[in-house]
């Protein structure tokens, strides 16, 4: 079974005030973070991002796609559905370019949980799901492009309507959170110090 790393790259964001993903944390690009903990999982990677960052992650040797024309501006599921509609895959291992303390450990353990029974494995950690990691079969891809058209743009709304094997943080043996996004320039020095 193929599987490919779909790594969200593409958000405005407008909190964070500049593009987050090329921010720096402890001397390395914050995307870098995630773009590594997927290569212990695959070597097919795909970069989804807007199309001023487009050429800097080409620089970097990355395979970089912007989202499709029908569903620009729609989000982490515009992102997830044009990386999925880029490279024919069986699954696709999903993160953001803004979780820096999530490794390839935990990657490995969410796609070793995948069976063809369910359609996604995602996260709940410490009582809270985390659907913007983890991995989802390829016949999800219809059901996120209705979403899309409906322009029910809610990540959980999705994971609601689908098949999911859900992962508390005694399956990813871990001892604290490590799923904490970054929002605000704040959140890197505060993860800095956990």
């Amino acid at each position: 079974m193929s599987i490919t790393g779909l790594l969200l790259a593409g958000g405005k964001s407008s909190r964070f005030g500049t593009p987050k993903a090329l921010a720096t944390y402890k001397n390395k690009l914050l995307y870098q973070y995630s773009f590594e903990a997927l290569q212990v999982v695959t070597n097919q990677i795909v970069t989804i991002s807007v199309p001023h960052l487009q050429k800097t992650f080409q620089k970097q040797g990355r395979l970089v796609v912007v989202d499709r024309n029908e569903v620009k501006g729609k989000g982490p599921l515009a992102g997830i559905y044009t990386g999925m509609n880029s490279i024919k895959s069986d699954w696709y291992v999903v993160i953001p370019c803004d979780m820096p303390l999530i490794d390839g450990k935990v990657l490995n353990k969410i796609v070793d949980a995948r069976m063809e029974k369910y359609d996604a494995i995602i996260p709940k950690v410490f009582g809270k799901v985390q659907p913007l990691v983890g991995v989802y079969h390829c016949r999800t891809a219809p059901i996120i492009q209705s979403f899309l058209q409906k322009d029910n743009l809610k990540v959980m709304a999705l994971v609601n309507e689908l098949y999911v094997k859900y992962l508390d943080e005694h399956d990813l043996q871990l001892s604290e959170n490590i799923f904490q996004n970054i929002n605000y320039q704040e959140d890197l020095k505060r993860i800095g110090k956990s």
